[in-house]
């Protein structure tokens, strides 16, 4: 085989590796995203969820969508330091003499992942569960923590607000590329991650059309 026949079969072979190559991580990528999405709790128990919220912040005369250090307040929880021997995303330590309480976070969170998982020490509190508590991190949580996460998402995006948000962007009918803009349009109103963002979505159409 002449020299320049053997390069260009050579390249025409790279390229099918690449190409395999980037659909089986798109593949793969999808997956992810669709596992991280998913949570593994029953409509009832959303509903159950959003009742304690909704009467949360009507016994302590806030609207939704008050912002989670306001949040933190009423339920006496504070943001606290960065902890670099900490596994976990973040840790609620058991209430003082006070009975205030404090998150300690994992060092190197970005700001998303910071009040996310400050919401969702506050969702465990609500949630009536006992501290000190960790946030772990990881997929296939149990039930007590995908309980939290979602308290955590009902308290930073209010179900209401969001849902009246989609049906005037019309996101159910629109494109892809539409969808995508309105997630990070999303994200950036709440401060939340593009994941965070989608399993909200989802949980609300999931609600509202139940």
């Amino acid at each position: 085989m002449r020299p320049e026949l053997y390069l260009i079969g050579m390249s025409t072979i790279g390229v099918i590796v690449f190409v395999v190559s980037f659909l089986l991580n798109r593949k793969s990528l999808k997956e992810e995203l669709a596992v991280a999405v998913k949570q593994d709790i029953s409509i009832e128990q959303m509903r159950i969820a959003e009742k304690k919220v909704s009467n949360f912040l009507f016994q302590n005369g806030l609207n939704p969508g008050e912002g989670i250090s306001v949040i933190g307040r009423a339920l006496n929880i504070y943001e606290g330091d960065e902890d670099d021997r900490i596994s976990s995303q973040a840790h609620l330590s058991g209430p003082d003499r006070n009975g205030a309480m404090v998150v300690t976070f994992r060092k190197g969170l970005s700001r998303q992942e910071r009040t996310f998982a400050f919401a969702h020490e506050c969702g465990h509190v609500i949630n009536e569960d006992d501290a000190p508590i960790d946030r772990p991190d990881g997929k296939h949580k149990p039930q007590i923590e995908q309980a939290a996460d979602y308290v955590a998402a009902a308290l930073l995006m209010p179900l209401d607000e969001v849902y009246v948000f989609l049906c005037e962007n019309r996101y159910q009918d629109t494109t892809p590329q539409n969808r995508i803009r309105l997630t990070k349009t999303l994200c950036r109103k709440y401060g939340v991650s593009e994941v965070i963002a989608l399993r909200r979505i989802r949980e609300v159409f999931v609600l509202k059309s139940a």
